[in-house]
């Protein structure tokens, strides 16, 4: 709470401050006057039993003051704005019955303690009692002070405003935008291996043949070939320090956050290596990753254009169609297409001889219709900075069975927290990790347009 020479001060600093731009300060003059408006508790604006003529006369005073406080504060333009102020200074200044701010506060000078304050209202020598449970704002003191010596002030600074703001922290941390990642939801197969160091898939290349047999004649034999496709859980692990401090005094759940960030970039790792892994080894620190379709021998791979890359077109597509369902890829729920955000567009964008949308019912409608019957996904982990011939800016579009392609989960999901191996930094290490694994079971239900340009 603020004591009564504090309030003239605040008087002083205003009344002066009147006469400089009101536009200038504005921002400063509301801060002070919020301050205002809350240092007078309803609770502490009451005449005790026993009070004189003059008591009450402050204790209506000081009401009045808070009412045009209030009244100031909430006001937003300039001139109504200087015109409620001048009615505070003279709330201040004014003499009700004879008495008045200045002289019920001269009293209260005289006082040596710095600790008592005066309860308005309780006595003609304003008895002193313990303040309890009430923070002074030297802030307001200092920026009547500012408000008088005609510095502008700001609630951007600390000194000039900025310390007596609430400040609040959310409780959640907004995440980063992120890139879809609908691998799984396109019917792509999962398979536990917990406990499991391999597991072998016996796929057959070809069907056996039948013959129209003679009377007397031998029947010719059938030679069906196999293949063997294995997987290996690899290791998909995220590390990351932090500061013991940020988990004892964190006003978030950092854990459950950094939970969170790691399963998203362990599920992203792992739709950018079925689509594009190498299966080497990239580094001497780093371990092999598994073999993604743009790798995978037996995939059809056509590139568009003229070795430069083009934008696709109905015919392009309609040809990765035809070769799967010539390759006996029988047409199921699986089917899906797969491209880059900008590959939406063009095909958002194409439209018939009539000018009419090919895929979608109209113009005004969202492009989610399916393109040749397939439904599509689409996802930035699709680049579109490949280079092709002399351009730079080409991409990929797969379409396929995906239920043709199997990922291997050793473990689901585990966390490690380990304070001992950076305690020296007092730090502790977080680490999230998988094992995993991906084949394709069958390569031929997959076609893959490269060289796209829009």
């Amino acid at each position: 709470m603020f004591t009564p020479e504090q309030i003239a001060s605040l008087a002083t600093g205003l009344s002066e401050m009147l006469g400089k731009p009101v536009e200038a300060t504005a921002n400063a003059v509301k801060m002070a006057l919020g301050e205002l408006a809350t240092m007078i508790p309803e609770e502490e604006m009451v005449a005790v039993e026993g009070a004189s003529g003059q008591d009450v006369a402050v204790v209506e005073e000081m009401k009045a003051l808070k009412s045009e406080a209030f009244k100031a504060f909430n006001v937003t333009d300039v001139k109504g704005f200087k015109s409620a102020v001048n009615s505070l200074i003279d709330a201040l200044t004014h003499k009700p019955s004879g008495a008045s701010l200045a002289s019920a506060i001269a009293p209260l000078k005289a006082q040596k303690s710095q600790s008592d304050v005066a309860v308005y209202g309780a006595s003609n020598t304003y008895a002193p009692v313990v303040q309890i449970g009430k923070a002074e704002k030297p802030s307001l003191i200092r920026m009547a002070s500012d408000l008088k010596a005609g510095k502008s002030a700001s609630y951007q600074t600390g000194p000039t405003g900025g310390y007596i703001l609430k400040h609040e922290v959310a409780s959640e941390i907004e995440p980063a935008l992120r890139a879809n990642v609908p691998l799984l939801n396109m019917g792509v197969r999962q398979v536990p291996m917990t406990g499991t160091e391999t597991m072998d898939f016996i796929v057959s290349n070809e069907e056996t043949d039948a013959y129209w047999v003679g009377e007397a004649t031998q029947i010719p034999d059938s030679n069906p070939t196999w293949s063997l496709k294995k997987l290996v859980p690899k290791v998909v692990a995220v590390r990351v320090p932090v500061p013991n401090k940020v988990l004892d005094n964190a006003d978030i759940n950092y854990e459950s956050t950094l939970r969170d960030m790691a399963q998203y970039a362990i599920a992203y790792k792992m739709m950018q290596v079925a689509l594009f892994g190498t299966g080497a080894i990239a580094g001497s620190d780093v371990g092999p990753s598994p073999r993604g379709l743009i790798n995978v021998s037996g995939v059809t791979n056509t590139a568009i254009g003229t070795g430069d890359g083009a934008t696709p077109t109905i015919a392009n597509i309609s040809a990765m169609e035809q070769r799967l369902l010539e390759d006996n890829v029988a047409p199921t729920s699986n089917w899906h297409w797969l491209f880059a955000p900008r590959t939406r567009k063009t095909f958002a964008d194409m439209a018939d001889l009539n000018g009419q949308p090919l895929f979608r019912p109209d113009w005004s409608s969202m492009p989610k219709a399916p393109i040749l019957g397939y439904t599509f996904e689409m996802s930035t982990v699709v680049p579109i900075n490949v280079t092709t011939g002399v351009n730079s800016d080409t991409s990929y579009i797969f379409l396929g069975d995906w239920s043709k392609m199997i990922i291997g989960i050793g473990k689901q999901f585990e966390v490690m927290v380990n304070p001992y191996r950076l305690a020296d930094q007092l730090q502790t290490e977080f680490i999230f990790y998988a094992y995993m694994d991906m084949v394709v079971i069958q390569p031929k239900a997959f076609e893959i347009l490269s060289g796209v340009r829009a």
